[in-house]
């Protein structure tokens, strides 16, 4: 059993992490967001064909400035124009967010679909992982994984896919 759980974190850590830039500071994200624009303009558009999956460690939406900004997220996101956003570090009405669930916030400034799974019971609400979609989903589930630190495995299930982000 502990090594299916091996196997999947090292899968999950592979698929989320080949493809996709890593960001030290806000202007390494403005030069991926920058480069990612220039590739799709040279494209003649969107690959009909082609699902577009964005790994984000949200860092419960605060920036290097320790600032909590929607907005600044929301944009990233929209700007890398992906299919299936899997958010890290998420606050759902914590008090450390001021009571605001993020991923919905979110989800209503990106006009996407949100699901939430909360891996710890953290200052008055839950803090864990997210997926934002064009799509709403069929159903969710929220699994614990195993360990020391508490994680989540979020399985949402789509028309055509299954997206699992985890914590």
């Amino acid at each position: 059993m502990r090594i299916n759980y091996l196997f999947i974190s090292v899968l999950l850590l592979l698929i989320f992490s080949s493809g996709f830039g890593i960001a030290t500071s806000d202007s390494s994200v403005h030069e991926i967001l920058k480069t990612r624009k220039e590739e799709k303009d040279h494209a003649s558009g969107k690959d009909s064909g082609a699902v577009r999956i964005l790994a984000y460690n949200v860092h419960h939406c605060s920036g290097m400035d320790e600032e909590i900004n929607y907005e600044r997220i929301a944009r990233v996101i929209s700007e890398l124009d992906a299919d299936f956003v899997c958010l890290q570090e998420l606050d759902s009405v914590t008090q450390r967010s001021v009571g605001v669930n993020q991923i919905e916030e979110l989800a209503n400034i990106t006009e996407m679909h949100a699901s939430f799974g909360g891996a710890i019971n953290f200052q008055g609400g839950a803090y864990g992982v997210g997926i934002l979609s064009g799509e709403e989903a069929l159903q969710t589930a929220n699994y614990p994984l195993p360990g020391n630190e508490a994680r989540t495995f979020l399985v949402a299930e789509f028309s055509s896919f299954v997206v699992i982000p985890d914590l």
